[in-house]
């Protein structure tokens, strides 16, 4: 997932989708991940080359974009899954945020297998299961602005609509990686302060843009607190 702090990021993640299309993506991708953050074009065009791959054809492949739209559709799809940062590791529904030891995957492994074991049946997806947490105090809240908050390793803009109603979304516009919690509500939608982009809060999607998407939750408040619905 190309993060937006890593301006090289996006071109090396398409220099190893034209990798793949010759069959080396993960020798390119131990490359990447040896020589980072040397991620400048004639360096990713030289790390083909020392892996057999055609200098002239890669080229033409970084120049022309060729892989621009599935790496944009990788990073829509973390984004509706809750992902803002790398490593996340979604272990059978269960969301992982950072850098953990080898114990706590093995711990969170024999637990499911733990359960299988036993009999256990496939339950309800996991937002269905999980409780709402609270992620900030009603107090202070200013209707029709945005606050920024993070839980569980999700960072959301929250929103509070004129008729008391709050609103949690993603904290990324999908567009150029805006600040929604900078933005404000018109009706029931948030609207992006970089380009105007709004999006439904009800649904997650553009009203300007069909391709793009917001994660949404539900929100309830529970002794002065707004909590939150997280994956």
């Amino acid at each position: 997932m190309p993060l937006s702090s890593h301006r090289q990021a996006r071109p090396a993640a398409e220099a190893a989708r034209c990798a793949a299309a010759e069959g080396r993506y993960w020798a390119y991708h131990d490359r990447l991940f040896a020589e980072q953050p040397r991620f400048a074009e004639d360096r990713l065009i030289a790390y083909a080359v020392d892996l057999g791959l055609d200098r002239d054809a890669f080229a033409r492949c970084l120049a022309e974009r060729r892989f621009a739209r599935d790496v944009e559709a990788d990073v829509r799809q973390a984004r509706a899954l809750g992902v803002r940062g790398t490593p996340t590791f979604i272990i059978n529904g269960r969301v992982l945020v950072g850098a953990h030891p080898v114990e706590t995957f093995r711990t969170i492994i024999e637990e499911f297998l733990r359960d299988q074991h036993v009999g256990a049946i496939p339950g309800p997806p996991l937002e269905d299961t999980l409780p709402f947490v609270k992620v900030m105090e009603v107090d202070g809240v200013v209707v029709g602005q945005g606050t920024l908050v993070e839980s569980q390793g999700v960072a959301l803009a929250v929103f509070k609509g004129g008729d008391g109603r709050f609103f949690a979304c993603g904290a990324i516009c999908p567009h150029e990686d805006g600040p929604l919690a900078e933005g404000w509500l018109e009706g029931d939608a948030v609207v992006c302060p970089w380009h105007g982009f709004d999006f439904d809060l009800q649904t997650g999607r553009c009203r300007v843009a069909e391709a793009l998407s917001i994660p949404v939750y539900p929100t309830r408040v529970t002794e002065g607190a707004v909590e939150v619905d997280l994956p």
